[in-house]
């Protein structure tokens, strides 16, 4: 299938993803304001990686098999969910790419 390096690349990539979900779960709300464009931008980059990760893995495997692997077949619903929800809704409502203003006035 893949190579291990790949594989092992592949993980450590998971694992920084994770670890910035993390910290951007526990920020406050003010560090998570002034950060918000630049946590936007992040999860778009590994949202890009992850999506080439799969396109490589369906080419390699095929569709056929793909549906039948339960490993695949998360990567696929995580995938594609991350897309729906960063991407395509956003760009159907014209948000993407805009963060919110949590400013208030006071």
């Amino acid at each position: 299938m893949f190579s291990q390096s790949f594989d092992a690349v592949m993980g450590i990539v998971v694992a920084i993803n994770a670890i910035m979900m993390g910290i951007e779960y526990q920020m406050n709300e003010e560090d998570a304001s002034n950060w918000q464009y630049r946590l936007l931008v992040l999860d778009l980059v590994f949202l890009t990686i992850f999506t080439i990760e799969l396109a490589m893995r369906l080419s390699v495997l095929g569709i056929k098999k793909s549906l039948q692997t339960p490993a695949m077949l998360l990567d696929m619903l995580i995938v594609t969910v991350g897309l729906v929800t960063e991407v395509i809704l956003p760009l159907y409502y014209g948000t993407f790419m805009q963060v919110q203003d949590d400013s208030n006035g006071s």
